[in-house]
């Protein structure tokens, strides 16, 4: 006996922030203004971890009607949310779904880290535990979702194949630079992207009845590495994004499979790095990961640069190649149909409703002024 109950929906939800309290967060960071385009980028990898979280998920998955059309409705109207927010303020707006394909088969991380993401894809392509959702979401949500995109202006499911999907942002980011940028999700690597002109990440991190979300420095320092330093100093210091990046050697990121560095705890880089700028080995400026790596004890120094060069968005991106940036860019695909989608509303998501007005506002919007 199948029940209609959606299991799921507040996976999805946990992620969609009040509009009051965006709109106190977007208003302290002081970077929109009239006229502006903004990307929005909501990582789906957060998704599928909130969604490993509900108990019993494979009985669940088993006993629900039309689990995959709930899946995809629930994340299309996860980009609507975040759409009509900024549509509403009166600022053109795209929505990107992104993740690392999950069909992957060599990263190109690799080099640095035999293991990197295995993490990833043995628990969503082989863990037993989650094998109807892995089932449901090949069979039907993945496919199903990037069809169904083509036709919605300005929302887009984009994944990444043999790299990492946090490139993503960044490789649609800095093809239009007059873009701001926003990213929902709880990949703490990501966190870096604040640190960037004209991106702010979001950090979300599961709460005990809801999530806690970050998107400054200094509660970054707090939330993420346990710095904590009343006058803001750490927040000064890593300011510079590669100092920033030490920090990782010294907890490590399970989904990527980066061991942390023995004894390397986020205090000994804060004393290293002060050591090298009162030493002059280092500047505040200092970007290379050679001259950084000097102020660290020798043993050390080979497995901090690996887990830099693993994380190093910048980095990262001079590895790729115009092959790698296409495929992203080709998967960009505005295919409006709005009869089209209000048919597919009232069928195949008459269970699921869409937020089909949220999702279309902004080109609807446009046609009347024609």
């Amino acid at each position: 006996m199948y029940e209609n109950k959606n299991h799921f929906q507040v996976c999805f939800n946990i992620m969609k922030l009040r509009y009051s309290d965006f709109d106190r967060m977007v208003d302290n960071l002081n970077m929109l203004s009239m006229g502006d385009n903004i990307n929005v980028f909501i990582n789906m990898e957060t998704v599928l971890r909130n969604l490993c979280t509900v108990r019993d998920i494979d009985q669940k998955m088993i006993g629900s009607k039309n689990v995959g059309t709930g899946i995809i409705a629930d994340t299309l109207n996860l980009a609507a949310h975040y759409k009509r927010f900024f549509v509403d303020n009166g600022l053109h707006t795209r929505v990107f779904i992104y993740m690392t394909d999950l069909q992957s088969d060599a990263m190109k991380e690799e080099k640095w880290n035999e293991d990197y993401r295995s993490y990833y894809f043995l628990k969503y392509n082989r863990n037993p535990k989650y094998e109807s959702l892995r089932e449901e979401l090949e069979k039907t949500v993945y496919a199903q979702l990037r069809s169904i995109t083509q036709f919605i202006p300005d929302v887009y499911f984009i994944t990444a194949k043999n790299f990492d999907g946090t490139m993503i942002p960044y490789i649609i980011g800095e093809s239009d630079p007059s873009y701001k940028n926003f990213i929902i999700s709880s990949d703490c690597v990501e966190t870096q992207y604040t640190l960037f002109p004209n991106y702010v990440h979001f950090y979300m991190k599961r709460g005990y009845s809801a999530n806690i979300v970050n998107y400054t420095m200094q509660a970054y320092l707090e939330n993420i590495f346990k710095l904590k330093a009343s006058d803001g100093q750490y927040a000064n210091l890593f300011c510079n994004r590669s100092f920033y990046l030490c920090l990782f050697g010294g907890i490590g990121e399970k989904y990527r499979c980066i061991d942390k560095i023995s004894d390397l705890t986020p205090l000994r880089v804060v004393k290293y790095l002060i050591s090298g700028l009162e030493n002059h080995l280092l500047t505040f400026t200092t970007e290379s990961v050679e001259l950084l790596l000097q102020v660290f004890p020798k043993e050390i120094r080979n497995e901090l640069e690996n887990d830099i060069r693993q994380i190093d968005i910048k980095f990262k991106n001079n590895e790729l190649t115009e092959e790698d940036r296409f495929q992203i860019q080709s998967q960009i695909i505005n295919r409006f149909d709005n009869n089209s989608l209000t048919k597919l509303s009232q069928t195949m998501f008459y269970d699921n409703p869409l937020m089909l007005e949220e999702l279309t506002k902004q080109v609807m919007n446009r046609e009347s002024l024609l």
